[in-house]
């Protein structure tokens, strides 16, 4: 059965956010868990008064839209000379493992227009998941809304545990 853990900053491994990494290392040990699977989440609020009443991150927003990256997909987009190292460079966001971040409606604007060279440009390799950004970029300016990315973990815990 898989568990899907809270997101929170640093992507903490903790289901519900109550999980230490002893516990998580335990449950692992003893064979209750058998993957961590890492995700990367790409959020965009549905509606725009959303903006308004959404300051904090992901583990607060209702009523959003989701465009989920594997770690494949995260890893192409965020290496040096990707686009997520781009978004850095112009925005001076961190886009990491161990960060999250957000994109203003004017910046999502800015952005949309650099993936889109971006995925046209000869010179860089066309990564999977840009399509994901490009829709959730779009989808963030038809809203007027922002753009943020969060990491999570979801734990696959053994069906053969029933205790």
């Amino acid at each position: 059965m898989d568990y899907k853990i809270g997101y929170s900053r640093g992507v903490e491994l903790a289901k519900n956010d109550a999980m230490t990494e002893a516990a998580l290392q335990k449950k692992i040990s003893q064979g209750r868990v058998n993957k961590i699977r890492f995700t990367h989440k790409i959020m965009v609020p549905n509606h725009k008064s959303n903006v308004v009443t959404t300051v904090s991150y992901a583990e607060e927003m209702e009523d959003v839209s989701v465009f989920t990256l594997s770690q494949e997909e995260y890893d192409e987009l965020r290496q040096e000379g990707g686009l997520f190292d781009l978004f850095d460079s112009t925005f001076g966001t961190i886009i990491d493992d161990c960060e999250e971040d957000r994109l203003s409606f004017d910046q999502v604007i800015q952005a949309l227009e650099m993936t889109l060279r971006f995925a046209n440009d000869p010179t860089s390799s066309i990564a999977p998941g840009l399509d994901k950004v490009i829709q959730s970029l779009e989808h963030a300016k038809r809203i007027g809304t922002f753009w943020e990315i969060v990491n999570g973990a979801e734990l696959c815990e053994s069906s053969a545990y029933t205790s």
